[in-house]
């Protein structure tokens, strides 16, 4: 039976940017401070650890709520929320400053540490092609036509991304306060007290299940739900999904939340991204042929879209409204041998050095993807019906639609979907070669229901009392948002949790 563990102020759940942001938070405000991560500390850190880590940091609270008015379309914020994250997002830039600016002995070399924004910056699909590849395809803001005019700055420490650099700073700042984090500690259900304010955490570690006392509050910020498929099936209506970030997000907040009446919001909320599904791995990884002899198409092996559709964060503007990029079950892309022998189909790690299996894992793509498609990850075959058949889409189908492309394409032009005609060429250089869209999912974004004060709330309306929450867990936006608003979300409504929980408020 293993030793009762000492109360606590507040209990942080989850170890990524808003975890840390409410732990460090508190721990200033005079509070003693756990936080509990459910992995084991070689694969802890969360979606923030994965990220590119970038963060969102307007010039003006006004200016970023008319941003955040503009992306939320026709899904309000409400208004206290609204108004506490544009005041609190932006501070995130001198706050984080301050804090490395301790954390910086905490913080070790990373391998490939000299990769700058200025050398890649990925403002849209789009534009990272063209930059790789010297594809042109077309060019724009993620949302120009949005009102973010002086109001957005997306910052990196030293003007460099990837690398996992925020969340390394951000951990040595925690570190040098003293805060304890306790690895391979998974939450599993609030206690209450007797008036039913949230008191505590039951956990279940390797050495059994232990109960450890909050004396102030607990804050939830252990991410979304992309690794549940029941919630992914229940909450996205899609059958199945991948994440890139994080395996650890399946749902365990949100369920707990759940179990003491929190109401739930923006459930639909998700950023799909282009990705393949790997067997045996629990994330999957980015990629997309960059050359233009390639279409996607459906289980009757028909294209459905101009596969230079422009992505901003998961949504592509599509008669005239942001919806989600499109990505009908189940897609397949199919290419030839002069796109498997040019730029690589996933961006390298110098590139951009972010995701689970790249960073974390330190997974890397073979040249000419070889190794993956002797692994089976790839398939490859002779002719288009071979293809067809190994990947389970109508052979007949893609054979006519591959002869209709690349008849388009021959012309300069695509009478069927309107892709340019500079991003097409005819796929017909074998060997071909196809795999599956993972429909990797970045993150999702809906959860617990909060107010401005990072109060988890009842369907009532109420407050739960001592529960607060920040991050993917209860995500401030209701539709579209842009690169760094994420971070930029879960640090300043961390920071709100973690104030509120340790002076009691709630």
């Amino acid at each position: 039976m293993p030793k009762k563990p000492s109360p606590v102020d507040v209990v942080v759940v989850g170890f990524g940017a808003a975890g840390i942001a409410a732990a460090i938070t508190a721990h200033d405000e005079g509070a003693r401070v756990v936080v509990l991560e459910k992995m084991e500390e070689r694969w802890a850190g969360g979606n923030t650890r994965a990220a590119g880590q970038v963060w969102y940091t307007p010039s003006s609270p006004e200016l970023a709520k008319a941003y955040l008015r503009d992306l939320e379309q026709e899904m309000p914020v409400p208004d206290d929320v609204a108004d506490a994250w544009a005041q609190e997002v932006c501070r995130n830039s001198a706050w984080i400053e301050a804090r490395a600016e301790e954390s910086i002995g905490h913080v070790e070399p990373v391998e490939g540490d000299d990769f700058t924004a200025n050398d890649y910056v990925i403002d849209s699909f789009a534009e990272a092609v063209k930059r790789q590849t010297g594809w042109e395809v077309p060019n724009r803001d993620e949302f120009p036509e949005f009102n973010n005019e002086g109001g957005t700055d997306y910052i990196y420490f030293g003007g460099k991304q990837g690398n996992s650099r925020l969340w390394l700073r951000l951990r040595g700042a925690l570190m040098s306060r003293g805060i304890e984090v306790r690895y391979s500690t998974a939450a599993q259900e609030l206690v209450t007290d007797k008036k039913g304010r949230v008191s505590g955490v039951r956990v279940s570690t390797p050495q059994g299940e232990q109960v450890i006392e909050a004396r102030r509050g607990v804050v939830l910020a252990c991410g979304g739900f992309e690794n549940n498929p029941e919630m992914i099936r229940k909450y996205l209506g899609i059958p199945y999904a991948t994440p890139w970030g994080s395996p650890a997000n399946t749902g365990d907040g949100i369920r707990m939340g759940q179990a003491l009446g929190a109401d739930l919001q923006n459930m639909y909320q998700y950023m799909p991204f282009f990705g393949i599904r790997i067997p045996g791995e629990e994330v999957g990884e980015f990629i997309m042929p960059a050359g233009p002899a390639h279409i996607h198409v459906r289980k009757d092996g028909r294209r459905y879209l101009d596969e230079t559709t422009p992505y901003s964060h998961g949504k592509s503007k599509i008669g005239g409204k942001y919806e989600y990029y499109p990505t009908p079950y189940a897609t397949w892309t199919v290419f030839d041998e002069t796109v498997r022998t040019g730029p690589p189909l996933t961006m390298p790690r110098e590139a951009y050095p972010a995701g689970w299996l790249k960073l974390v894992k330190g997974y890397t793509w073979s040249e000419g993807s070889v190794e993956e498609i002797a692994k089976g990850w790839i398939a490859k075959a002779d002719t288009i019906r071979e293809l067809a058949e190994k990947l389970g889409v109508d052979p007949d189908g893609l054979e006519a639609e591959v002869a209709r492309y690349n008849a388009a394409a021959e012309q300069g032009e695509d009478p069927y979907f309107g892709r340019p005609g500079v991003a097409m060429a005819p796929i017909k250089e074998p060997p071909y070669y196809g795999y599956e869209w993972g429909n990797l999912i970045i993150n999702t974004m809906g959860g617990l229901r909060k107010n401005g004060k990072a109060q988890v709330l009842r369907v009532s309306g109420d407050a739960i009392p001592g529960l607060y929450a920040a991050g993917e867990i209860a995500s401030t936006y209701t539709w579209a948002l842009s690169g760094g608003q994420s971070i930029g979300d879960a640090i300043s409504f961390g920071r709100i949790a973690g104030r509120n929980a340790a002076n009691g408020k709630g």
